[in-house]
């Protein structure tokens, strides 16, 4: 049996950025900041505390104030994925033939449970994924808490008490890749457009289709 680790944001999901950029330009207005946040922009803030954002979009901005913004933001994020948020091209196609040879798919997200649910469910994906590994980040202190630890600890766990004759992992930054060959994965950076990238990835690719071979 193969394991087969995903990153969800930026891989198996394509346009959150846009929601991002939308949902953090309308509360940037609504608390009265002149801010305005291109995509680029939302595309790097992606994965990172509601806080942490506001606080670097925000100079001088209180950790009340910061803390307030960012409980809107979780409360409305859902609201602004689904006008944007859709399947990455082949993402269902490759996750289902991943099912059908007998294999698991896990997705290990910078997510709070009930939202990477939802994210599954708008991007048609929930049945082909057997388990999640969210990340409740927005409740603690990101000074003190690291996400990139906690989902480590929690994915080493899940395969200490499972046998797989073979991990893969895929994500879309070179996080993900020491995140994966700190599991002894193959390692997989998906990179939409097929830049030539310095990696210590085994495999860049552009098409998801590829981790099938």
């Amino acid at each position: 049996m193969i394991l087969f680790i995903w990153d969800f944001h930026g891989v198996l999901e394509k346009d959150n950025e846009i929601a991002l950029a939308e949902q953090l330009n309308f509360i940037l207005e609504k608390y009265g900041f002149g801010k305005r946040v291109s995509v680029a922009e939302a595309l790097a803030l992606s994965g990172r505390h509601y806080r942490q954002i506001f606080f670097d979009l925000c100079p001088g901005i209180t950790v009340e104030q910061a803390r307030e913004m960012g409980n809107f933001a979780v409360s409305t994020g859902i609201e602004f994925a689904r006008r944007y948020v859709k399947p990455r091209e082949h993402a269902i196609e490759v996750l289902r033939k991943i099912k059908e040879r007998g294999n698991i798919n896990v997705v290990a997200s910078n997510t709070a449970p009930k939202a990477l649910k939802e994210y599954l469910k708008m991007t048609s994906l929930e049945e082909y994924v057997d388990v999640l590994f969210p990340v409740v980040c927005e409740h603690v202190d990101p000074e003190s808490f690291s996400i990139h630890d906690y989902k480590l600890e929690k994915i080493r766990k899940f395969i200490k008490d499972e046998k797989f004759e073979k991990i893969k992992c895929v994500g879309d930054n070179e996080w993900d890749v020491e995140f994966g060959l700190k599991l002894g994965a193959e390692t997989y950076l998906f990179v939409p457009n097929k830049l030539k990238l310095k990696t210590k990835a085994h495999h860049i690719i552009s098409d998801l289709r590829e981790v099938l071979k």
